[in-house]
């Protein structure tokens, strides 16, 4: 018998004179006459709902990019906002059978460590490596290099740097100020570089 939990799944109650056990990061108790599984099961378990969930993720990334606007697109947007729908509600479902798996065991997934906005800055100074890599004393491995090619590559790269700069910098003041404090973007991309 359960409650509703923080995390959206059911809550094990230990309601016998069993020894509880602390459910990690949830806080609940279960029983340990409960858990049916040894330890390298369990976290067998675990692993493969965390697997899943990434898995999950990954459609969800795909519906993303289907919908998104990217230069590049990788996938083709064939499905509609109402099939979109359906198929978030599935894996919202698919979850919630995850968290409720996992709670039959007293376990819970682990809380995240590493920040969006860490991650955020650390594929922008790739996208920073990227850019500098079109500068001419890199690109002459590809064949010779006329002047006018070099001084266009050297203003592609300085027009690139210039924006992926303004959002390194954004980005970096997210960080190190609490998120409501922060103003929006005063100023919208220039066109041509949204």
């Amino acid at each position: 018998m359960g409650t509703e939990g923080a995390l959206g799944g059911p809550r094990p109650v230990c309601d016998s004179a069993c020894d509880p056990v602390q459910d990690g990061d949830w806080g609940d108790l279960a029983c340990v006459d409960d858990i049916t599984l040894n330890p390298s099961q369990r976290q067998r378990l675990l692993v493969t709902c965390k697997h899943i969930d990434t898995l999950l993720g990954d459609i969800e990334g795909t519906l993303n990019a289907a919908a998104a606007k990217t230069v590049f697109p990788n996938y083709v947007s064939d499905v509609t906002a109402g099939q979109r729908t359906t198929i978030e509600e599935y894996v919202a479902r698919i979850r919630g059978h995850l968290l409720q798996v996992l709670a039959r065991q007293s376990l819970a997934p682990e809380k995240p460590h590493i920040t969006a906005t860490h991650s955020i800055h650390v594929n922008l100074t790739f996208v920073e490596i990227a850019i500098a890599e079109l500068a001419p004393r890199h690109m002459r491995g590809y064949g010779p290099l006329s002047e006018q090619g070099a001084a266009d590559l050297n203003g592609i790269v300085a027009e690139l740097q210039s924006v992926v700069t303004e959002l390194l910098r954004y980005v970096l003041q997210i960080r190190s100020s609490d998120l409501q404090d922060m103003p929006a973007l005063t100023e919208p991309p220039a066109k041509g570089m949204a």
